[in-house]
């Protein structure tokens, strides 16, 4: 008894799933802009044999398959974890509890550039800095003349301009 996990393109137009036995689908949450691309890499399908738990026997294919930049081992067919995230496909992110990211309105998350946890805020319109949820202010982009904004919870107004030469001032209103 073992539970095998398929990788499936799904076209969900038009298309049942037919369930049986305790076939579970399974999507993992990423940035996709294709949707296409992005049913290919979340949509896994585990069928089981009966009195078989997936979450124990799941093996994985692909480093997709993994989250947090775990990586797929083709030996084992396990995903091996980086250091802070543990669990089948390394979806359990460690050391959550000291940053209270539900008191915050967020939820922790595992940064994958910076090897540790940290928040995220639940509402698109915020980014976390400084240990809170912060208004998005540089939507729609307050800079003038092609200038960058850049959302600084420590900034005077919460974000900073950044001008192209020859344009300056707090939005890069002022020509030089």
């Amino acid at each position: 008894m073992h539970c095998v996990g398929n990788e499936l393109m799904l076209l969900l137009i038009l298309t049942a799933l037919h369930v049986h036995c305790r076939t579970v689908l399974k999507t993992h949450n990423r940035n996709e802009t294709d949707i296409l691309l992005s049913l290919k890499r979340e949509a896994r399908i585990e069928k089981c044999d009966k009195d078989v738990d997936c979450n124990n026997g799941e093996k994985c294919v692909e480093d997709i398959d993994c989250d947090n930049g775990g990586e797929c081992n083709a030996k084992t067919g396990r995903c091996d974890c980086i250091p802070g995230t543990s669990g089948v496909n390394c979806a359990t992110v460690e050391n959550c509890t000291p940053l209270n990211c539900e008191e915050k309105d967020a939820k922790c998350i595992f940064d994958i550039k910076e090897g540790q946890p940290t928040c995220k805020c639940n509402d698109d319109n915020f980014y976390y800095e400084e240990e809170k949820c912060n208004n998005r202010l540089c939507i729609p982009n307050p800079c003038k003349n092609g200038g960058s904004c850049l959302e600084k919870a420590n900034e005077e107004g919460g974000f900073k301009c950044i001008c192209h030469e020859m344009w300056k001032g707090a939005t890069c209103e002022e020509g030089e």
